[in-house]
């Protein structure tokens, strides 16, 4: 084997250790991108439930919303019309509660949504959202669950 031919091997074996460098970066860089685009706010989410209208106009997605240690999980309600994106919205949120509970719902018909908790689990201060209607729905709370109070 002559001496060129040498030279030639070398530069055939840094041209592809480079490649595989290089495409080993784009692998990490997408996915870093897929990661943050999956988790917009970097937060794990866990679905409860899902529950679609009896008209299949809207879903209703329970879950939990999980930052790490030094945030509180919490559980939330989102009301979507119809198909149901993961995760949901933030800004489709109706319900959110401190801790994680053992939330339940139903449909009662087409406009109006029951949402529910076992009787006592509910702290005083759990609320941090609570809406009574949206998108033409009305929600209703058979077990009380207390709006936050917000300074005047």
């Amino acid at each position: 084997m002559g001496r060129g031919t040498g030279r030639a091997t070398g530069r055939l074996v840094r041209a592809v250790a480079l490649g595989a460098l290089v495409g080993a970066g784009l692998l990490g860089l997408g996915w870093l991108v897929w990661g943050a685009m999956s988790l917009p706010d970097g937060c794990a989410v866990e679905r409860i439930a899902e529950h679609r209208a009896p008209d299949g106009a809207r879903t209703l997605i329970l879950y939990w919303h999980d930052c790490g240690a030094t945030t509180d999980t919490s559980t939330r309600a989102a009301l979507l019309p119809g198909h149901t994106p993961d995760p949901p919205p933030a800004e489709a949120d109706i319900l959110r509660l401190r801790g994680r509970h053992d939330l339940r719902a139903r449909w009662i018909n087409p406009t109006t949504l029951e949402l529910t908790l076992p009787a006592g689990e509910l702290a005083a201060d759990a609320v941090v959202l609570r809406e009574t209607r949206r998108d033409g729905v009305g929600i209703l709370y058979p077990l009380t669950l207390t709006p936050p109070e917000y300074p005047q």
